[in-house]
């Protein structure tokens, strides 16, 4: 499963070139997307920026910490190239559910 979030300028471009690999969020209970990185359901996150939805990155969670009401969401930073290869295993998944249910 994927989580989604939004970034913007100048965090944006830090955390898509691996100097930042990381976010860190108010925790909101009532987000399903918390719940989901809180139970274990989320393997990536998607990072979009607030004034280019166009603008996107996808990596693979390596930690997800909560403290005194924050979420800690940390990646493996990858190069243009692996992000491709991680896009284009999405859109597979996305064609094929039940493939990724098996495995």
């Amino acid at each position: 499963m994927e989580v989604n979030f939004k970034s913007e300028s100048p965090y944006f471009e830090i955390e898509k070139d691996g100097r930042k690999p990381n976010t860190i969020r108010v925790e909101n209970p009532k987000d399903e997307r918390f719940q989901n990185l809180r139970f274990g359901h989320v393997e990536r996150i998607k990072i979009v920026h607030v004034k280019n939805p166009k603008k996107f990155f996808i990596r693979e969670i390596t930690d997800i910490s909560f403290w005194n009401g924050l979420c800690i969401i940390s990646w493996k930073h990858q190069e243009d190239s692996e992000q491709e290869n991680i896009q284009e295993q999405v859109k597979e998944t996305l064609r094929n559910p039940k493939e990724e249910a098996r495995a």
